[in-house]
């Protein structure tokens, strides 16, 4: 968690006092990130943020196991970057609905 260091304190106190999360590991080193997680295989990675963009590239998500990155920014807000796996009943297909749906993906 790359993170002000009172932050960081406030972010790991709430991770360890809530009764379903695990906190497995931490690291300052963006360079070492993907084997950490691929060692501990968490669900969700938590880094600080640079500028306008998070330490951790999000993309991190599809290529790992991680369900989710959430980037805080110094001032305590967040973005949440998820990888879901959404499925549509398409019905019968007709050429509009296959162009669709590969030109378009997922809309609700």
């Amino acid at each position: 968690m790359d993170l002000p260091p009172l932050l960081r304190d406030l972010v790991r106190n709430v991770l360890v006092d809530a009764p379903d999360v695990w906190l497995v590991g931490e690291t300052d080193d963006a360079l070492h990130l993907e084997a950490v997680v691929r060692d501990l295989a968490p669900d969700v990675v938590i880094c600080g943020v640079r500028g306008r963009e998070p330490n951790v590239d999000p993309s991190l998500v599809l290529r790992s196991s991680i369900a989710r990155v959430l980037a805080i920014d110094p001032a305590g807000t967040g973005e949440l970057y998820e990888n879901k796996v959404l499925r549509r009943r398409l019905g019968a297909l007709s050429a509009d609905t296959l162009l669709d749906a590969v030109e378009h993906g997922w809309r609700p």
